[in-house]
């Protein structure tokens, strides 16, 4: 098999699987707060943190995943206010956060959704100006899931600062974390998933810096504060937070390494009369529009029938039947998305594995 879809999800690490094992086993108890069981999501907690290198207080809230870490992110704190409020996103937002604004302005809310440039990032300028006396929050992904590039924090909280104004800056950092150099500092709200670290699925967290408030999208006990009420598993809250903080000690090595590919294939494909690049990727994802008759998931048959497999967009948006925002916000006409293609590296990617990708695709592109 040859898997280059890591922006989609990862096979959880031997380590991983390992420790998951033995603390099912070691570790069954209702995580009440006094016994084993508590002081390991405690303990857990404690991990993200410092993994993240925060050098302020954050409280670490653990999820069922990305999906809803950002939704209670986002929904939680504008849950705060009693009257509409004004918020800052992006056009290329993953759908679990898009989706989230859709439904404040539903409920009544303002929302400015930026502009993306077409080298893919939020249009910096765009947002000093879109800000207001009424804004609460700015949210904006860390690293895009569809073509890697990468929001600076550091210039956008400078924004925030020359505003004057007391806004939230919030970013779903899902494919940041263990994938680029980023400084979690500048953001009062992270939200991280932990599928795509080598984790299981089905866990994730929102961490959010103090004296910060969220409050609860889903209603029941007082676990987690009541901000996440549901007995959590402190077993896979450990596995996160030891994935966390693996892949942050390797980030420099991944970087590296990844980097490489990357550089492989995008020459690669700037060299091949029948690719283009969608834009210049920042990180370990490229998105590729191909010269062809046949569409992407014509395309995806025919790499799956060689035992390759990448994807057309987003996982959590492909079944939606529309053009990727996030294609079409860089300016990519109908044409060019319905023949894209994002392929995704990972420190278990090796040079002959590109190698080989690129041989199958020279001989699908000679055919179609």
């Amino acid at each position: 098999m040859y898997y280059f879809d890591y922006a989609s999800t990862t096979k959880p690490s031997t380590q991983v699987i390992d420790l998951y094992t033995k603390l099912l086993n070691d570790v069954f108890e209702h995580p009440d707060g006094n016994n084993k069981a508590g002081k390991l999501m405690l303990e857990a907690q404690k991990m993200i943190t410092s993994s993240l290198q925060l050098n302020s207080p954050y409280e670490v809230i653990f999820t069922s995943g990305g999906t809803e870490a950002n939704n209670l992110a986002i929904i939680g704190y504008a849950k705060n206010f009693t009257s509409s409020k004004h918020f800052i996103t992006s056009k290329y937002e993953h759908s679990s956060a898009d989706s989230c604004f859709k439904h404040l302005e539903a409920l009544g809310h303002s929302v400015t959704y930026l502009n993306v440039t077409t080298d893919g990032q939020v249009d910096y300028d765009q947002l000093r100006q879109a800000i207001t006396d009424n804004t609460v929050m700015i949210s904006i992904m860390a690293v895009n899931n569809e073509i890697g590039t990468i929001n600076c924090p550091q210039t956008i909280k400078q924004i925030i600062k020359d505003s004057g104004r007391d806004i939230v800056y919030m970013s779903d950092a899902v494919q940041a974390v263990g994938k680029v150099n980023y400084d979690y500092n500048h953001l009062d709200i992270i939200t991280v998933s932990g599928h795509k670290l080598y984790a299981p699925k089905a866990i994730g967290a929102v961490i959010y810096r103090k004296p910060l408030k969220l409050v609860n999208t889903i209603y029941g006990g007082a676990q987690q504060e009541g901000i996440r009420p549901g007995t959590m598993c402190p077993c896979l809250s450990a596995v996160l937070a030891y994935a966390i903080k693996n892949e942050m000690v390797n980030l420099q090595a991944t970087i590296e390494h990844t980097q490489l590919l990357t550089e492989q294939f995008v020459t690669y494909i700037e060299n091949h009369p029948k690719a283009k690049l969608n834009v210049v990727p920042m990180a370990s994802t490229v998105s590729v529009s191909f010269k062809t008759k046949a569409q992407s998931e014509s395309l995806i048959t025919v790499l799956n029938n060689m035992d390759i497999y990448a994807s057309t967009r987003s996982a959590c948006s492909k079944k939606l039947n529309v053009p990727s925002r996030t294609l079409s916000s860089i300016g990519l006409s109908i044409h060019e998305i319905d023949r894209s293609v994002r392929f995704s590296f990972s420190r278990n990617t090796d040079v002959a594995e590109i190698n080989y990708l690129c041989s199958k695709l020279d001989h699908i592109l000679e055919i179609y």
